[in-house]
């Protein structure tokens, strides 16, 4: 049984670890020059030529093993009254903490999109898979704390409406030419739509990471 001090802890813990990865780019960005956050995605900063290279790695793998813990909190803390909808959270958790996280963080992106090395080979496909899987964690969320708080659940089930339309522009984006005109122009700003999902993806954790009794 997670007592309220201990639920207080991993919610404080949580919060700061989704608010830093969202901050941190912006942050690391003021020392990258030729960096662009509305067409360039997150993980250029950790390219072979990227000046922040080196800090943003390291903060990946601290994002996933960060994420780990918060995803073994989470199941401790709900397996009781949702135990399949745990059981898949956690696993969809450990994933994107692995895969998108831990990998990236171990083998780096290229400049471009080509993926012409093992490493940026590993570093794309395990992105591809672990970023997938994360876009569901939100409609997990959703089942586990809908019964419970019915409104809450709902305003979930928007956040995930969000990440999920936000992360298809995202990945269309990737087949888009700089050169679109109309309405595929929104789609060209891969950096900005990433960053959107990302934050609605965080949202889950956040509201889990604080125990509703």
């Amino acid at each position: 049984m997670i007592n309220k001090k201990e639920s207080n802890k991993w919610f404080v813990f949580t919060l700061i670890i989704c608010a830093t990865d969202v901050i941190l780019p912006f942050i690391l960005g003021l020392f990258y020059p030729s960096y662009s956050h509305m067409n360039m995605v997150i993980s250029a900063l950790g390219s072979n030529n990227s000046p922040v290279r080196a800090v943003f790695n390291m903060w990946m793998i601290i994002l996933g093993v960060s994420f780990i813990l918060i995803s073994i909190h989470l199941f401790n803390v709900y397996r009781t009254e949702k135990p399949i909808a745990s059981v898949i959270l956690l696993i969809i958790t450990v994933v994107y903490a692995i895969f998108d996280c831990i990998v990236s963080g171990i083998f780096s992106v290229g400049e471009s999109k080509e993926m012409t090395t093992i490493s940026e080979m590993i570093h794309g496909y395990g992105s591809a898979i672990g970023c997938t899987a994360f876009v569901f964690s939100g409609i997990i969320a959703v089942i586990i704390i809908y019964k419970k708080k019915p409104r809450l659940g709902r305003i979930l089930f928007v956040s995930f409406i969000v990440t999920f339309i936000s992360f298809v522009i995202f990945v269309a984006g990737e087949n888009i030419p700089t050169d679109a005109e109309g309405i595929f122009k929104i789609f060209k700003y891969e950096g900005l739509w990433q960053r959107i999902s990302f934050i609605f993806m965080y949202v889950p954790y956040v509201v889990l990471g604080y125990k509703v009794n």
